[in-house]
């Protein structure tokens, strides 16, 4: 039975049974197998018995515990990655990150950091195309420019031509007396016509440069795209809604007549609230002379030419209105408002230092002298010679149709949800492109909502000292310019053409343009 303590069977018993887990049939199949091993197959052991299918363990195997996983916090996670796309800093990182974490603190970053990259894009797309355009613009003005100098040399020469032939054929001529009874016949004769003396006697018509004196002006044919400074024949001849443009990326400019108008808002709309103490007391303005305005604000495409022609720079900051939250912010410009705009948007971003500046470098490449309005021109056109409240209509309810303000499509676009927006919706989120809405009685868009517009006059807080002539009030060292007509964000209130408002001269702001007047000889 073994040289052991215990028998061969009883020592293979005690190996095997205790394993857990291992069953019954197979213990005792290892069982027999080291009997028959130690006994050298002089003992088998057999089983007797019957079990079912199912393992027999007599010790149970223990239970398997799956490892601990270990619990990723979503938001280290989402910084990590955040950190890892911020090192390759390209459109498509930014999108994958987004489609990875649609929301949260860092999905907001992310986004801003997109947006801020497509903004870059589109700037120095727009950038490109403008400084192209600059440079065709360019190229057509001086090719305009040597042609008219070759035009003026040639008229030159063929002068001095015909005037060498006509002394030459005086100098042919028999020389006659002229008696005194001749002499005064001709005195005579101007004496009875209109008294033009000097220019009867001596056979010459002259006009000062700046005057239309001298008899009335001759019909002349002017397209509003001939693209050149009018002579003063054309000026002269100029008619009320008349339209000229004087270089290839100037202002169309729409002629104007003088005229009278009530200026500012009567003590009952001021006491009903329904318009400002700073527009009181009204009082009777007269526009003296005709002008020439422009039919449309000043457009980015126009404010980029004078950018590319003289290299002006503006400050690069503007207070825009994004996220909801109006404040200045860097990298911010007529070209990137903060907001989409095509090259027919009005310029915004733009200061009164920098209004100046543009009409100077125009009044430069014109030759002929422009401005920004004065705030009762401006009034004045804006109100066209009606009396409307809000300039095209006495309805709030329906200045959708004719201004571009705070409406349902601002509202919709994710501007704060708690403005008092107006009901009907003009299809604006932001500025409308030129002429998007009718224009007025002088044949002028724009005059009311869009932009705020910059005039020359030094703000002041009403019109107490304001004098009856259309001149606008300055003062030297002037901490504020009035701003006229509403903009793309004004209710119903602020889009009458009575409204004023102030800024400094060196304020940026996204919602404020211009437009200019030219003065016409006269």
């Amino acid at each position: 039975d073994g040289d052991a303590k215990h028998s061969p069977f009883t020592s293979a018993l005690v190996k095997y049974l205790p394993q857990p887990g291992l069953d019954l049939r197979r213990a005792f199949g290892y069982v027999r197998d080291d009997v028959l091993k130690v006994t050298r197959y002089r003992q088998e052991p057999f089983i007797y018995g019957s079990l079912g299918g199912d393992d027999v363990p007599l010790v149970p195997a223990p239970k398997v515990v799956a490892p601990a996983v270990p619990i990723v916090d979503p938001t280290t996670a989402a910084r990590d990655d955040y950190e890892l796309t911020s090192q390759i800093n390209v459109i498509p990182a930014w999108d994958s990150f987004l489609k990875k974490y649609p929301s949260g603190f860092y999905s907001d970053l992310a986004r801003a950091q997109r947006d801020k990259l497509i903004a870059a894009r589109e700037a120095a797309a727009e950038q490109a195309r403008l400084a192209a355009e600059g440079q065709k613009a360019q190229a057509a003005d001086e090719a305009r420019l040597a042609a008219e100098k070759k035009a003026a040399e040639e008229a030159r020469l063929a002068a001095e031509k015909k005037a060498a032939e006509a002394a030459r054929a005086k100098a042919v001529q028999p020389r006659t007396e002229t008696t005194k009874a001749d002499t005064g016949a001709k005195l005579a004769a101007a004496l009875a016509g209109d008294g033009s003396l000097g220019q009867q006697a001596t056979g010459l018509q002259q006009r000062p440069a700046s005057s239309c004196s001298g008899g009335p002006p001759q019909p002349v044919s002017i397209l509003p795209d001939a693209a050149r400074a009018l002579s003063l024949p054309e000026e002269c001849a100029l008619k009320p809604k008349e339209r000229f443009r004087e270089c290839q990326n100037c202002p169309e400019m729409v002629v104007v007549p003088a005229g009278a108008f009530l200026m500012g808002s009567s003590r009952d709309d001021i006491d009903n609230d329904l318009a400002a103490v700073n527009e009181a007391p009204q009082h009777k303005v007269m526009v003296k002379q005709t002008i020439a305005v422009g039919r449309f604000e000043i457009t980015r495409d126009q404010y980029a030419a004078f950018v590319n022609s003289s290299g002006y720079r503006g400050s690069g900051r503007c207070v825009t209105f994004e996220e909801n939250v109006p404040r200045e912010r860097e990298n911010r410009s007529f070209l990137a408002p903060g907001y989409a705009q095509a090259g027919d948007h009005p310029a915004v971003c733009v200061s009164w230092t920098d209004a100046q500046a543009y009409v100077e470098w125009l009044s430069k490449t014109t030759g002929r002298t422009y401005r920004l309005p004065s705030e009762a021109e401006h009034e004045y056109v804006a109100r066209a010679g009606g009396t409307a409240r809000y300039g095209f209509t006495d309805d709030p309810n329906d200045l959708c149709r004719f201004a571009n303000g705070a409406d349902q499509s601002a509202r919709t676009a994710g501007l704060p949800p708690n403005a008092p927006y107006m009901a009907c919706s003009d299809g604006f989120p932001f500025t409308a492109p030129a002429g998007s809405f009718a224009a007025n009685a002088f044949g002028l868009h724009d005059l009311i909502g869009n932009v705020w517009e910059w005039t020359a006059d030094c703000y002041a807080e009403d019109y107490s000292f304001a004098g009856p002539d259309s001149a606008p009030r300055d003062e030297s060292g002037c901490a504020a310019r009035t701003v006229r007509g509403g903009d793309w964000f004004s209710t119903a209130s602020a889009l009458r053409p009575a409204v004023r408002a102030k800024a400094s001269p060196d304020a940026h702001n996204d919602d404020i343009g211009f437009r200019v007047v030219r003065i016409l000889a006269h």
